[in-house]
């Protein structure tokens, strides 16, 4: 008994913990290059291995009425080492700060990071495309574990309200995307002595700034198709259409370094598709209708635009065939083209559902723990640990009906209906039986309702802690 006791302490001693809790932010988002850089704050606390009284030591010294103190010196001991799975460059260090508890020895700190992650990003319904961003945070010195302290802890690690464990903010980056929902999974290896925070950043793109700057420039060149029927059928209205034609082609390069570069068409690369096809097929058509159609003999004839409402009053007798067929091919490319931008400008047929998204994201995960083996994909990952999609399925994933869709937070905090959970985007802990796999589920309608403050309390709250996140509607 007295052996497995030594054992036991010996086992614990060399299995540090850490409860963690994590704040993340959005620096920037490379679409071109495919790669994002997130801002994470790791708050975590634990029990110095080195003992409490050498820690005290390197704080500040004197007598001091404060209950934490700045340890100013953490070489030569213990401290979390942490990594990120999928970065292409060293993360950029901001901050790394520790106190101590001069009353019980228990060691706070912050980390601040910056790392530059890869991940393929599916860009086929550019600009109208959903993202799930995964950032997964690692250790091979230490176990995580829930965050099980109140704010009872230094104000640069205190958060607004103290069940809080993750936060996903977008900063700089809020007129660009919209945050829908942060997850956070937690996976521990106590053989190996390493762990691992999944984190799951759901964004979406806003589209504002392609719609008015591409898509509206772009309608408006090929809306100007309209006119070629009060020009001649001389070279003046063939040097029109060339001009058209020219004039969406050098729009395209203007625009080319705004659009991913990707080996499939994108939403709107399909809606300048149709504007080239359209444009050409006029070009061509004009061109049919003088080889198939006789020139009026008329010698006041001028153009078929003098004539077009003659044409809308229904007596066709008098109109010369070739106008005829000229402002009928006018109204049907019109109308093709105005439906073709309806469509696109419908963000909702374009959109990914979130259940095809998370789907990606697992057949990608499923790929990074499997081989091949005698022409056969081999799972390499333990029979008791959950995939994914078990994961997700398990814990709620979109379909849980207790979930409610997050209003916007464009235009500010509406101190009527919204509180600082819907604002901030924050997820409350529920326990789990497993504690190798701590989840903490999106805010549901019931956490709102209980455990959130008035929306008069957040707006006071946001003016003293800073920038809120816009959710999707």
């Amino acid at each position: 008994m007295k052996y497995e006791q030594e054992q036991k302490d010996d086992t614990e001693k060399h299995q540090p913990t850490i409860h963690i809790r994590i704040k993340v932010g959005l620096v920037n988002i490379n679409d071109i290059a495919q790669q994002y850089r997130p801002d994470v704050n790791v708050f975590f606390y634990f029990k110095p291995i080195d003992g409490a009284s050498s820690l005290q030591e390197s704080s500040t010294k004197g007598k001091s009425s404060n209950k934490f103190e700045v340890i100013k010196e953490m070489d030569g001991f213990w401290r979390p080492k942490f990594d990120f799975l999928n970065e292409v460059d060293e993360p950029l260090v901001t901050d790394e700060s520790y106190w101590i508890n001069r009353q019980d020895g228990t060691v706070f700190g912050r980390v601040n990071m910056i790392p530059t992650l890869q991940k393929r990003m599916n860009h086929t319904a550019f600009p109208y495309d959903r993202q799930i961003l995964d950032v997964e945070l690692l250790s091979n010195n230490c176990l995580f574990k829930n965050w099980e302290k109140s704010n009872d802890c230094p104000r640069e690690v205190k958060l607004n309200v103290d069940k809080w464990h993750i936060q996903g903010e977008l900063a700089s980056l809020a007129d660009a995307w919209d945050l829908n929902r942060i997850r956070l999974k937690i996976e521990d290896d106590e053989v190996e002595l390493s762990s691992k925070a999944s984190i799951l950043l759901y964004i979406q793109r806003e589209h504002e700034y392609y719609t008015f700057n591409i898509s509206i420039t772009l309608f408006l060149i090929i809306i100007l198709q309209n006119w070629l029927p009060n020009f001649p059928y001389t070279s003046s209205r063939y040097n029109f259409a060339l001009t058209l034609v020219l004039t969406l082609v050098a729009f395209r390069f203007v625009i080319q370094n705004l659009i991913p570069l990707t080996s499939y068409l994108k939403c709107i690369e399909k809606y300048m598709l149709v504007a080239f096809i359209l444009l050409v097929f006029r070009f061509i058509t004009d061109f049919l209708l003088i080889l198939i159609y006789d020139m009026p003999s008329d010698p006041d004839f001028e153009h078929c635009g003098a004539e077009i409402f003659t044409f809308f009053g229904g007596d066709h007798s008098n109109l010369p065939l070739i106008c005829v067929r000229d402002l009928q091919m006018t109204i049907f490319l019109t109308i093709l083209w105005i439906s073709s931008t309806f469509v696109f400008l419908v963000p909702q047929i374009w959109r990914q559902c979130w259940e095809s998204i998370e789907k990606s994201l697992v057949e990608e995960k499923l790929l990074e723990t499997t081989f091949w083996e005698d022409g056969k994909m081999v799972n390499t990952k333990k029979k008791t640990e959950l995939t994914l999609s078990e994961w997700l399925h398990k814990h709620g994933g979109i379909h849980n009906e207790e979930l409610e869709r997050l209003p916007s937070g464009k235009n500010g905090l509406d101190s009527s209906s919204r509180n600082c959970c819907e604002v901030r985007g924050w997820t409350l802990p529920q326990h789990q039986n497993n504690s190798n796999a701590n989840f903490f589920p999106i805010v549901t309608k019931s956490d709102l309702n209980n455990e959130s403050k008035h929306g008069v309390e957040c707006a006071q709250n946001y003016q003293q802690n800073g920038s809120m996140i816009s959710f999707d509607v």
